[in-house]
């Protein structure tokens, strides 16, 4: 009888260990990794977006990128330039928000950084901005973001310029290009700093509202050669050239 007692006393122990472990490994699958970019995230902020985003699928656009081509084009096709280095690192910071450092280099000109936040709202990626003289954060639709596969095409529309690139994924300890380093890390600091203002000041009202940002008319009479050439640089990875 005391074998028997003992015997289910085990059974007991390890029926509890195994529904610890199964907890714990749960917990650790649905963590967000976020060791890319130089930032401590908000996990409030997390359960918030969670909480609060309807169930729709979100493509996940982390990772390092590796500039494949990249120009500007003016509605005058005056100042066109070709842009022939980048880097653009992106990391997922909630279910529906990406944090990104971007450094590209046009010759003969020093590199250009550029770090933010993009929101994926209504099936499309919005560009957070501050509004600093209302102290309201707002979404801007200027960038167009498509995802196939590794790569991933960015159009960024101005009053002045259209610029469009086509990144392909890369490894993320490969080596970055002398010419974008110090800028890379420059620019890495400007985007905590945004992060931030964005997340931790509480000046800035109204974070949780999606405001979208009024934009100026977009210049997209080009954009016909950039889907062309990204329909090329799709067929080229299939083939695995």
């Amino acid at each position: 009888m005391k074998i028997r007692v003992t015997g289910v006393v085990i059974i007991g122990i390890i029926a509890i260990l195994m529904g610890c472990r199964k907890v714990e490994t749960k917990s650790t699958e649905n963590n967000v990794e976020t060791e890319s970019l130089p930032i401590k995230v908000d996990q409030q902020t997390i359960k918030n977006k969670k909480d609060s985003i309807a169930v729709i699928k979100v493509p996940d656009i982390s990772g390092r990128y590796d500039l494949v081509e990249g120009y500007g084009i003016d509605p005058e096709k005056i100042h066109d330039y070709t842009i022939y280095k980048g880097i653009l690192i992106v990391n997922r910071i909630s279910d529906n928000e990406f944090g990104y450092v971007k450094v590209i280099k046009r010759h003969p000109y020093s590199p250009i950084g550029a770090s933010g936040i993009f929101t994926f709202h209504k099936n499309q990626f919005y560009r957070k901005e501050i509004d600093h003289s209302k102290n309201k954060i707002y979404h801007n639709l200027y960038w167009k973001l498509v995802q196939k596969d590794s790569l991933l095409g960015i159009i960024e529309y101005a009053s002045n310029i259209t610029t469009y690139g086509a990144w392909k994924i890369a490894d993320p300890e490969a080596n970055v290009y002398i010419s974008l380093r110090k800028t890379l890390k420059e620019e890495e600091k400007e985007y905590a700093k945004f992060y931030d203002k964005i997340y931790h000041d509480s000046e800035f009202t109204g974070r949780d509202e999606f405001i979208e940002y009024a934009t100026g008319k977009k210049h997209t009479e080009n954009d016909s050669i950039f889907w062309e050439k990204w329909d090329r640089y799709n067929k080229i990875s299939d083939s695995g050239i």
